[in-house]
């Protein structure tokens, strides 16, 4: 059975690449690895000379019983990057302090003491899901043990740059295939990938936002087809753009509409957040209540009200919220800017989330303070005259009792 030259040419790629593959899988491991040792390597010299360079301090402190000197050590030195804890013990295991957390400042065991005179311990163990290094040695002076210092450190950024280096490694072995690709897509160009990279860059274009291009195909097979298709598919897409670009505009000049009514109004629009504090004034606040819209932004709008009407709000609003109403009206009186309280009435909508929880409301406030007044002066001059009246009758009953008497 004979192959064809692309089933050729493709088990040509596909072999080549998995022979480059296992070598550079290799060759990585074991830089990788090599890596990874010379920094543990590292980190021991460091641990030690760390801990080396204030043994005498820590002993010092150790034998006075200095805790708090010895724990400002221990802070100073877990600045080392990649220090997870500390921890200082004292001659018969038990812990003195230790500065972070990692779970290791438990008291030390009798073998544990044992194994560390006048040697030092590397222990290698696991650390939420990484490697770390677990650095043990006794502290003594003149001979004398006085305790212990243990220091956990984290091979978590190690290991990350290790994991990097592979996901570096697997770019590389992607860049070799996209490499062998291209020898197969230019051993085939004539016959089919010149006609696709053809389509390509013109569906390049249309991407960048070229839709005056035309596309153009001499072929008359599948690919002179796919070619139509694209053009088909540019036209609408051409067509589908203007469109937008039309609803866009229009947007925006109803937007500006909308923003030159609320701007303009002689009402003031608010809106607040579930927490009842400002998020939007319309500029409109300044000429009813002299406030600049920036001055109440994030502000509690409750602060506003007057003390004796916020209990009416707020059970108000409960009693709206829990009823599910969308919008209620109310009056109340509102802080002027001059400090006096003027009467408003507002057309308010509650906000709620696709959970039904409060999400703020939005306010329509006008300024109702001259007819309120107005209405207090009528009742006033209403109960006057009922006052007059009540007398009149009582003056005009006089005389005729008296008459009767």
């Amino acid at each position: 059975m004979r192959l064809r030259l692309r089933h050729k040419i493709s088990g040509a790629i596909v072999i080549t690449f998995f022979f480059i593959a296992i070598l550079f899988t290799v060759i990585q491991i074991q830089f990788q690895q090599h890596r990874l040792e010379l920094n543990i390597k590292n980190i021991e010299i460091l641990l030690h000379t760390l801990v080396e360079r204030d043994t005498e301090q820590l002993a010092n402190e150790i034998f006075d019983d200095r805790k708090k000197a010895i724990r400002i050590r221990l802070s100073e030195m877990r600045k080392v990057q990649g220090i997870i804890s500390i921890s200082v013990f004292n001659h018969e295991g038990i812990l003195l302090t230790s500065v972070g957390k990692a779970g290791d400042d438990q008291k030390m065991t009798v073998n544990e003491i044992e194994s560390l005179r006048q040697q030092s311990q590397m222990q290698k163990m696991m650390w939420k899901g990484y490697g770390s290094l677990l650095f043990s040695k006794e502290i003594s002076f003149l001979g004398q043990q006085l305790g212990f210092i243990r220091v956990h450190y984290s091979l978590k950024n190690i290991e990350t740059d290790l994991n990097t280096s592979y996901v570096i490694f697997g770019g590389l072995l992607a860049t070799t295939l996209v490499l062998m690709l291209v020898i197969f897509n230019w051993i085939l160009s004539k016959t089919i990938l010149g006609p696709i990279l053809y389509l390509k860059d013109e569906t390049q274009l249309i991407v960048k936002g070229d839709y005056e291009h035309e596309i153009h195909s001499r072929q008359k097979d599948e690919i002179g087809k796919l070619a139509d298709s694209f053009e088909t598919m540019r036209n609408a897409i051409k067509t589908k753009i203007s469109d937008l670009e039309q609803t866009k505009e229009s947007l925006r000049q109803g937007e500006e509409r909308l923003r030159l009514i609320t701007d303009n109004m002689v009402d003031v629009i608010s809106q607040t957040d579930p927490q009842i504090n400002y998020t939007y004034l319309s500029p409109s606040i300044k000429r009813v209540f002299g406030y600049n819209p920036k001055e109440l932004l994030g502000k509690p709008a409750v602060n506003y009200i007057h003390p004796d009407d916020v209990d009416k709000l707020s059970g108000i609003a409960e009693e709206a919220r829990q009823n599910r109403v969308s919008s209620v009206i109310v009056r109340y009186r509102f802080k002027h800017a001059n400090d006096t309280y003027k009467w408003v009435e507002s057309a308010t909508r509650l906000l709620y989330d696709a959970d039904g929880a409060s999400n703020g409301a939005i306010f329509g406030t006008r300024d109702i303070d001259d007819q309120v007044q107005i209405n207090e002066e009528r009742k006033q001059l209403e109960k006057q005259l009922l006052q007059t009246q009540k007398l009149e009758a009582i003056g005009l009953g006089f005389p005729q009792k008296s008459r009767h008497g």
